[in-house]
């Protein structure tokens, strides 16, 4: 564990950190030392939060997405007379 690219220079976890630990890329060891972290600091907390917001609303839409009929349908081409 780097402790180190964990946090960033403010006392605070990394943004991309952050991400990896929302979406459960964190080895155990790192995502203990951010659970440790996340029980004393509010703003990563938030962040925290936020991120898993945001991802599960990101996942929500691509379910949507995969099962929904293609969401523009496109006019059919008008009938000639003649083709009547």
């Amino acid at each position: 564990m780097d402790f180190g690219i964990i946090m960033i220079r403010d006392g605070h976890l990394n943004p991309e950190k952050i991400e990896r630990y929302s979406l459960g890329l964190m080895e155990e060891v790192d995502a203990a030392t951010i659970d440790e972290h996340l029980l004393m600091c509010e703003k990563c907390r938030s962040l925290v939060e936020d991120t898993d917001a945001y991802i599960a609303a990101i996942r929500a839409a691509a379910r949507q997405i995969e099962s929904s009929e293609p969401v523009r349908k496109y006019p059919q081409p008008a009938q000639s007379a003649a083709n009547r």
